[in-house]
């Protein structure tokens, strides 16, 4: 029990010291954020959360940090974690806001669609997103119009395959009725060749006895 009091007793008395530490570091983060130093701010803000995690507004700063410095998906996170631990909807909207803007850097336009959409539901006066809302859209619909091009395309393309291999199939089926055509009237020629030979041989034998029957009958 006098361990457990120990320990309350020691947070308790240290609570002010990490409170003016994490603001000493979010302090910092904010100077060097605006001065475009993103990536020093960057190792603020984590000090500050070292120092409390649970400290939504850390998250939100990192998150614009992350973004400066493109890294997307971090960024993402860092909104997304604001978003769900805020209950000011204000800022959550802006949180949501600063999410559709990282999807529309990544080419992501139908979550940035959503997410300014859910940024709207919670402040429909932001004009800002409403103004990132229609451009995403337009982007959305132009990247459709696009994507249905391709497709088409490609359809002409894989059609056009198509005929090529059935005209290719037709050509060698063609070749070889030729082939076979041929090799029937080769065959045709060479069996009357062969007929037209064994006629002659037959012709010669007769012509040969024929020749040795006059000579006989001569001689006798």
């Amino acid at each position: 029990m006098k361990a457990y009091l120990i320990i309350i007793t020691f947070i308790l008395n240290n609570l002010p010291i990490w409170a003016q530490q994490e603001n000493k570091f979010i302090r910092e983060g904010n100077k060097l954020y605006k001065e475009n130093k993103f990536a020093e701010a960057e190792q603020n803000y984590l000090k500050a959360m070292e120092k409390n995690a649970s400290n939504s507004i850390i998250n939100f700063n990192l998150g614009n940090t992350l973004y400066k410095q493109q890294k997307h998906e971090e960024a993402l996170q860092q909104f997304n974690t604001f978003a769900n631990s805020s209950t000011d909807k204000e800022k959550q909207a802006k949180a949501f806001h600063n999410m559709g803007n990282t999807y529309l850097k990544t080419e992501k336009l139908e979550e940035a669609v959503k997410a300014y959409k859910q940024s709207l539901k919670l402040n429909p006066r932001d004009e800002d997103t409403r103004y990132n809302l229609a451009y995403a859209l337009e982007k959305l619909k132009q990247q459709q119009q696009n994507q249905s091009k391709q497709q088409q395309q490609q359809n002409k393309q894989e059609e056009k395959k198509e005929e090529q291999k059935q005209e290719q199939k037709n050509q060698a089926q063609q070749q070889q009725q030729q082939q076979n055509q041929m090799s029937k009237e080769e065959a045709k020629r060479m069996l009357e060749a062969l007929q037209n030979e064994e006629k002659n041989t037959q012709e010669k034998r007769d012509k040969r006895k024929e020749a040795v029957k006059v000579q006989i009958e001569k001689d006798w």
